[in-house]
């Protein structure tokens, strides 16, 4: 199930990627609590993800910056770094990278086939 998730999400870099490099990004919520999930996702998708120590509280936390920004409190997002610090880090696994790169075609594959389906399935 994490992998499918983990391909889902690699449809989605891949249209970032086309803007920008993309080689670190940042996990929070339940993924970030276990070293599996963010060792799969760093895998499949090729970058290193660096974990907060306060994953509980870090999407609030998170929020509340873009806030303050929003309002002018903050000067910018950066400000993160005051009240988050992310020393975590989980590296792609250039083994199982390699397994997932002959599985991305397949799993792109079966996407597009079903796209009809889901078509379907929003207009009932």
């Amino acid at each position: 199930m994490i992998e499918g998730i983990a391909m889902n999400m690699e449809l989605i870099l891949k249209a970032y990627r086309k803007q920008s490099k993309i080689e670190t990004m940042k996990l929070t919520g339940g993924g970030a609590k276990g070293q599996i999930v963010a060792q799969i996702l760093a895998d499949v998708l090729g970058v290193r993800f660096q974990m907060p120590d306060c994953v509980e509280a870090a999407t609030a936390i998170g929020a509340a910056v873009i806030a303050g920004v929003g309002v002018g409190v903050f000067d910018g997002f950066e400000e993160i770094r005051r009240f988050l610090k992310f020393e975590k880090q989980v590296e792609p696994n250039k083994e199982n990278q390699q397994v997932y790169e002959k599985l991305k075609p397949v799993f792109d594959e079966a996407y597009t086939c079903m796209l009809p389906l889901y078509e379907q399935l929003s207009k009932l």
